[in-house]
């Protein structure tokens, strides 16, 4: 009898053991919501950021800090500063919030996980002094945020106080963000404000119902069609 390896046994073992937590918690998709960015112009963080998405019996709201992946998170940037994007992330680091789910609620919980906002659309600034500067550009959203009871340890730190109670994922969701800049002088911008917007995502039962619509309006003109053939 062939022997297997206790380290593939182990490796198993622990695997399933993953499986099973992640399965353990409620898992919902997000269809729709927004995120707003915001510029402190305090020259220490980047910027906050304010969302609130749902999905299909789930809700989830929150808070936090932007990170470096901010695609247009720019001060005093010259004319005609090019590379700029709508790409940016929402982490779990200083990220808090709200969510609720199967009529539970639950208001002070940290979340943790990453939701990736990707764009390909590259824009630059103008090169000319304008009062002002807006462009919209198409995102997508992808990624997961797992969230848990949040508490303040004896370090003064944030952190999960019990296990996860839900995760929420972002499915390759599209999107558009609606970036503004305001021109602070010396030839120079700086952005004011980002607004993301998930295009929201019919649910399977509205798809349902617009599939029996349109087969049920087919198959009323292709009788109508069949009784003009008739009449001839």
């Amino acid at each position: 009898m062939r022997k297997v390896p206790l380290v593939i046994l182990l490796s198993v073992f622990f695997g399933l053991a993953i499986a099973a937590q992640a399965d353990s918690i409620p898992t919902f998709n997000v269809t729709k919501g927004t995120a707003l960015v915001i510029n402190p112009n305090d020259f220490i963080t980047i910027g906050t950021i304010g969302f609130d998405f749902n999905g299909p019996n789930a809700f989830l709201g929150g808070s936090g800090t932007v990170t470096g992946d901010c695609g247009f998170c720019v001060n005093s940037a010259p004319l005609g500063y090019s590379g700029l994007s709508g790409s940016n992330s929402i982490t779990g680091v200083f990220v808090t919030g709200g969510v609720t789910f199967g009529g539970v609620s639950y208001n002070n919980v940290l979340f943790h996980g990453i939701v990736v906002i990707s764009s390909s659309t590259l824009f630059s600034l103008p090169n000319s002094n304008q009062p002002s500067f807006s462009i919209t550009v198409p995102v997508m959203f992808s990624g997961q945020l797992t969230a848990c009871p949040a508490v303040i340890d004896s370090q003064g730190n944030l952190v999960c106080g019990s296990p996860d109670v839900a995760a929420f994922n972002f499915d390759n969701l599209k999107g558009k963000v609606k970036i503004d800049f305001v021109n602070t002088g010396n030839n120079s911008y700086s952005y004011v404000q980002g607004l993301y917007t998930i295009t929201p995502v019919p649910e399977p039962a509205t798809m349902a119902l617009v599939g029996a619509g349109s087969f049920l309006l087919f198959c009323r003109s292709k009788g109508l069609r069949r009784s003009g053939d008739r009449s001839l």
